[in-house]
């Protein structure tokens, strides 16, 4: 007897009346048995046509989009500002026309667009003939043909399963054609309970997912105590993507506890997702995408820090002297990498890895075809090891295979992209791995799905929990494409084209599932994401069915403090003191005092225990750095000047003259054009010319002469015992009606100079009043500190910031 050839309207209804097959044959005392013949509809199409030795190459996703944008890119049309995204788009409407048989002709076109998407359809598909290539979307017509011509034997016999709404009209056409053939086509219906839903609204998203967990949980457990298979438990919504992170992060307390510990355990998850995750976004994809990116000279220093702190290269012992190394290069704050200086950063034991790289980089071609930089690729993830020298675990294993895959995908675009640099090759393999969904093989059990609203629609389960259903989630927006004129979308039924079957369509989807399973409980938060109140969607109950959700069950943390368990602190827990041993390790300075006058706690943390902060990233240059660099320059201009008679002595040009050869000087070992960029280090001189400028000329305003004793003065002191290293950026010797008096400057670069954090209260800003002391006097030999001050060199508005013993202002 031959079996009959079951088709699904969705991939995953198939996969899942396999193992319903399975599971029934091995319930019935089977060791063996025949696997059944279950395929959705569009894999069975793609499999009889490749079975049918077809002339033509099936291009993948990736190879078509390269095609369309090649097209729009030659056009002579306007440019496009976007050009890839509108490649994506005609992609759509061709794959529309193709599924729905559009009557495209050029008087259809009503709007530019239109005859835009004509004109580029014409010339892609006279190159896929040309080349004898086809994309999937027509493999339905394709399929036809040849069943026509008697290429393809129909089969005798077809069950559909699964289908809420019909097949598209290119499907449906070849239905027919098999039914005029003689095949026997049967369709099962789908499955209808008379369950009686329950319509439960939550405080928001991540309250309705911890209850539907502890549901999840609760029916997992009942089945466990009654040494029953587990059930089928299917978590329906209307855009599972957008809520992944959300959903995990509820679910991972309740249905995997196993993943909060620190142990290590092994990645068994109760659940599965209708749809895996980008490739892209795998650990060990990602690290090897960032390598392929790498290049001799410019690196954004985001993704060298991923490099180096990749758990998927370096193992644990690795990690901690590349993780020295990007903190190393984070201190520098350069926006752009040389690898040079990465390989400079390195520590002894891995620099020969990356020079390795750097000679495989330097050998690569200026162009090369798709299939030789897979191989450069290749090259390159040698040198560094990838994917490390630790044994890979099932997940891991299974994304380096799919890793492999993307490489021989891109070897098979050399008839689209031809010859092409580095950056384009890596571009496209970079939309490869995009496109691509990481759905990794368990060997566990996974009794939950987690699907779109329409994949669940056919899927026999035990209890269906259907989730956001806020009313702006579903029936959601239409998306009809805007390269076809609508009214020929509207007429062949493709959806979105037309409001009222949009709606139609929407509401026998929603109809469906409140009949699918034995139990089904639907779920709407009563605030979206940004805290505004939202109705349930109207097409799921009536306003009067909705009842509040209550409260989630307390997680463990919240239990555990309930329970009035608290952590008891000693009654005498003193600090011990610091030893000779410890005092002599200790790098202390004026931040310590500015870290004790916030919290003595806090300073004890971070001098004692050696806790620091994680470096907050910025944009632009890192203030340090541009601080760094006026300080130079003012140190060397008044090594020069030496008194406020040498500033005098110079004109504005002369002056003008004098700081930018003296910025010039500095600025090429500050600031390297080949990590900071031309465009960057002509910038920032700009701007530091003119700071500059305009503080030289309000110092030649001091009421006083003056006279510059000391420069970067380095000095040790000796406060409370405790030995300090300190930078004194400039001591002045001011000449005044009673005689010389000592000013101690400190130059601000930032946007704040205020004299408030000198209060003795709270020493918010303690290094000038540190300064102040006479422990530094004695170290810089100075007679006394007779005033401290700010220099804020703040652009268009320079300032002396100062309390002084024998006047108010320096400037009048």
């Amino acid at each position: 007897m031959v079996p009959v050839l079951t088709l699904t309207a969705t991939d995953r209804l198939a996969r899942a009346l396999r193992e319903d097959h399975s599971l029934a044959a091995r319930a019935g005392g089977a060791e063996a048995w025949e696997a059944p013949q279950i395929k959705s509809l569009r894999q069975w199409i793609q499999d009889v046509w490749t079975a049918s030795w077809p002339q033509q190459q099936l291009l993948n996703a990736t190879q078509e989009l390269v095609l369309w944008r090649d097209v729009i890119t030659a056009d002579d049309a306007p440019s496009l500002l976007a050009p890839l995204a509108a490649a994506r788009e005609a992609r759509r409407a061709d794959q529309i026309a193709h599924r729905y048989l559009l009557p495209l002709q050029p008087h259809s076109a009503t709007r530019d667009e239109h005859s835009a998407f004509l004109r580029w359809r014409g010339r892609v598909t006279a190159r896929k003939q040309r080349e004898r290539w086809i994309g999937a979307a027509e493999l339905a017509a394709e399929v036809t043909q040849a069943v026509r011509q008697g290429q393809i034997r129909p089969p005798a016999q077809l069950r559909l399963a699964g289908f809420v709404e019909p097949p598209t009209p290119a499907e449906q056409r070849l239905l027919d054609l098999l039914a005029e053939r003689g095949t026997i086509i049967e369709r099962t219906p789908l499955p209808t309970w008379p369950a009686t839903p329950q319509y439960l609204q939550a405080a928001d998203a991540e309250t309705q997912y911890r209850l539907i967990a502890a549901a999840l949980r609760t029916r997992l457990d009942d089945s466990a105590r009654r040494d029953q298979p587990p059930p089928r438990l299917v978590v329906a919504l209307p855009d599972p993507e957008s809520q992944r992170d959300l959903v995990e992060s509820a679910f991972r307390p309740v249905l995997a506890p196993w993943l909060q510990h620190l142990d290590g355990s092994a990645r068994v998850l109760p659940w599965r997702w209708g749809s895996g995750q980008p490739l892209a976004e795998q650990p060990w994809v990602a690290c090897a995408l960032t390598i392929a990116a790498l290049e001799l000279e410019r690196n954004d220093p985001a993704a060298i820090s991923r490099l180096l702190l990749s758990a998927a290269l370096w193992s644990e012992e690795e990690r901690a002297l590349t993780a020295e190394a990007d903190a190393r290069l984070r201190d520098r704050a350069w926006p752009r990498l040389r690898l040079l200086r990465v390989l400079e950063a390195m520590p002894p034991s891995l620099q020969a890895r990356f020079t390795a790289l750097i000679d495989v980089l330097r050998a690569a071609p200026a162009r090369a075809l798709p299939s030789d930089w897979a191989e450069h690729y290749r090259a390159r993830l040698s040198t560094l090891g990838w994917p490390g020298s630790g044994a890979l675990d099932s997940v891991a294993y299974q994304a380096c295979r799919d890793w492999e895959r993307l490489l021989t995908q891109l070897a098979a675009m050399d008839g689209q992209l031809g010859r092409v640099r580095r950056a384009e090759a890596g571009h496209w393999l970079g939309e490869l791995a995009r496109n691509s969904r990481f759905e990794p093989r368990v060997e566990h059990a996974q009794p939950i799905l987690i699907l779109p609203l329409a994949d669940a629609a056919g899927l026999p389960c035990d209890a269906l929990f259907v989730a956001d259903l806020g009313g702006g989630r579903f029936p959601g927006l239409a998306n009809p494409s805007p390269f076809l004129p609508l009214d020929i979308q509207a007429r062949a039924g493709v959806p979105g084209a037309e409001p009222a079957r949009w709606l139609a369509q929407a509401r026998r989807l929603a109809q469906h599932l409140l009949m699918l399973a034995p139990e089904v409980m639907a779920y709407a938060p009563a605030v979206d994401g940004n805290g505004a109140e939202q109705s349930p969607s109207p097409l799921f109950g009536t306003t009067a069915d909705w009842q509040p959700a209550p409260p989630p069950a307390a997680s463990a943390l919240e239990l555990y403090l309930a329970g009035g368990s608290r952590a008891t602190a000693p009654d005498q827990d003193p600090v011990p003191a610091v030893d000779a041993t410890e005092l002599q390790g200790l790098s202390a300075d004026a931040a310590l005092f500015k870290a004790w006058f916030e919290a003595p706690f806090f300073a004890f943390c971070r001098y004692r225990l050696g806790i620091r902060p994680l470096p907050q990233p910025g944009r632009g240059l890192d203030p340090r750095q541009q601080g760094t660099l006026a300080h130079n320059v003012l140190e060397t201009l008044w090594s020069e000047l030496k008194d406020s008679a040498g500033l005098a002595a110079l004109g504005d040009d002369a002056l003008d003259q004098r700081i930018a050869a003296t910025l010039d000087a500095h600025l090429g070992r500050s600031m390297p054009a080949a990590d900071y960029g031309r465009v960057q280090v002509e910038l920032e001189r700009a701007r530091l010319l003119d700071v500059l400028q305009q503080w030289m000329r309000h110092e030649r305003r001091r009421v006083e002469a003056f006279c510059v004793e000391h420069l970067e003065a380095e000095v040790t002191p000796t406060v409370g015992g405790l030995p300090l290293r300190l930078r004194i950026d400039r001591i002045d010797r001011v000449q005044t009606d009673a005689g010389s008096r000592w000013l101690v400057i400190d130059y601000k670069t930032g946007r704040e100079a205020d004299p408030k954090g000198w209060n003795a209260e709270r020493l918010q800003q303690p290094q000038l009043p540190l300064y102040a002391s006479h422990a530094v006097g004695d170290a810089t030999g100075i007679p006394q500190v007779d005033g401290i001050c700010f220099a804020h060199l703040k652009d268009g508005h320079p300032a002396f910031v100062a309390r002084t013993n024998w006047r108010q202002r320096l400037i009048e």
